[in-house]
Parts: C-alpha cells; sequence; structure tokens
C-alpha cells in the first residue's frame, strides 16, 4: 500500500472549507504559520515583559506614597501634640 506524499494531504485539506479558512492563501505551505505563530509569540513576550516593567514602577510609586503618607502621619501627630484637637471649638470659628 502506497502512503499519500505529504503535498497531497496539504492539497486534501486546503479543499476542507472549515480548514481552508486557517491555512494560508500563498503556496509557501505550512512554514508560513509557523512563522506567523512565532511572530505571535515573540509579540505576548514583549507586552508581557512590558507589564511586568508597568507593574514594577507602580511598586516603586506605591512605596514612594506609603512613605510620604508616613511623613505626613507624623507631621499631624507633632502637630497634634502643639495644638490639640480637643482645643478647637468649630462653632466660634464659623
Amino acid at each position: 500500500m502506497k502512503l499519500p506524499s505529504l503535498r497531497n494531504i496539504e492539497r486534501v485539506v486546503r479543499m476542507v472549507p472549515v480548514v481552508k479558512d486557517f491555512l494560508p492563501d500563498n503556496q509557501s505551505g505550512l512554514n508560513s504559520l509557523i512563522n506567523e505563530s512565532a511572530y505571535k509569540i515573540k509579540k505576548l513576550e514583549d507586552d508581557l515583559h512590558d507589564k511586568k516593567a508597568e507593574i514594577c514602577t507602580l511598586r516603586f510609586k506605591i512605596k514612594d506614597l506609603q512613605h510620604k503618607t508616613k511623613l505626613l502621619q507624623d507631621q499631624i501627630e507633632g502637630l497634634d501634640l502643639i495644638w490639640p484637637q480637643e482645643d478647637i471649638n468649630h462653632d466660634k470659628i464659623r
């Protein structure tokens, strides 16, 4: 029994309407699909790297904001020692 060649199999697969939409139109064969997939994988890896860099930047911003918040809380506590909140009568100010 003679086995069909890869070229004949590819021709038959291209004739099936469902598969026809997924295969490239040119005659370069399945290599173009492999190259296209490699390009998509590379693009996804680049996008992932960009997102990781963005996350790292946001972590630094969060740490900076936490530090600034701590400094402001310390300043507020220092003001409370000098001028306690209980001594302020808000009715007299209005």
